[in-house]
């Protein structure tokens, strides 16, 4: 599979990714405001790419608000989304 293929099949990633990049401290309402996405699947987006180590995750306040920031492998994530940089993934 080609990056640009990637790139297709991931572009929510990429926009959550570059979205969160731009914006640290993002939380899912401001996410979801920014896609267009339904407040839940904002959260569930966020919530997988924590899991996946992309994004950091953390509470803000006591009413449990989370906040997220990119981390390292979620900026070489978003860097070979755009086809700038290899992800040390072997191709077949």
């Amino acid at each position: 599979m080609n990056v640009n293929s990637m790139v297709g099949y991931n572009e929510r990633k990429l926009q959550a990714l570059e979205y969160v990049k731009m914006h640290p401290g993002t939380t899912s309402y401001e996410l979801a405001l920014a896609l267009n996405l339904e407040i839940h699947n904002a959260r569930t987006l966020l919530k997988k790419y924590s899991r996946q180590s992309l994004l950091s995750r953390s509470r803000a306040d006591a009413c449990g608000t989370r906040v997220h920031e990119i981390t390292e492998k979620g900026l070489r994530r978003l860097s070979y989304l755009k086809g700038t940089e290899s992800s040390g993934l072997v191709e077949e």
